[in-house]
């Protein structure tokens, strides 16, 4: 049985079967509200997901099943004080496509809790981790009208960040892209 731990610090944890009512509450308040929800699955349709979604991530994380250009990932739910505020999916392995918008890191943060600091309090959490995947430089993109992203990917200590033009969904981004080393 995986345990919460509730404490005021933000953890990544494991996703595990007894959390997914958390994970459903959190698929509520964020759906819709993200400009790519593939990160996110469809609340309305739970009975569809709720039995396979921890195996899938599993698999995931293994490269099995994977449609085409789509990469292994390891996905963690973050938790505050016993609410799940967010979710984050880590790419080792980036293809061209990830290079170019996408990187190392997926984040979606609680709608609500958005803009109190939680993504920058993640930062050492976030880093340590990609260590122990072996990532060596960390690639964060954003759409760079996401000015809270693009704040927080130049928090990360020791980055370095340029922009670009990339076609997301059919129209034309401005790409905020940030490396960072993690020698």
């Amino acid at each position: 049985m995986t345990e919460k731990i509730c404490a005021g610090a933000s953890i990544l944890t494991a996703p595990a079967q007894e959390l997914m009512d958390d994970y459903l509450d959190f698929c509520r308040a964020s759906w819709g509200k993200v400009h790519d929800s593939y990160i996110l699955d469809d609340p309305d349709r739970y009975g569809e997901w709720r039995h396979t979604r921890i195996r899938d991530y599993r698999r995931a994380e293994q490269g099995i099943g994977l449609p085409p250009g789509i990469v292994p990932s390891v996905t963690f739910w973050i938790f505050l004080s016993c609410r799940m505020i967010g979710i984050c999916n880590f790419r080792p392995v980036l293809n061209e496509r990830l290079q170019q918008y996408g990187g190392h890191i997926g984040l979606v943060i609680r709608p609500e809790c958005r803009g109190r600091g939680y993504g920058r309090s993640l930062i050492p959490l976030l880093l340590e981790r990609a260590r122990l995947l072996g990532i060596r430089e960390l690639l964060l993109t954003c759409e760079a009208a996401n000015t809270a992203c693009v704040r927080l990917s130049e928090a990360f200590p020791g980055s370095r960040s340029e922009y670009g033009m990339e076609i997301l969904n059919g129209r034309r981004c401005r790409i905020h892209r940030t490396w960072v080393k993690l020698i």
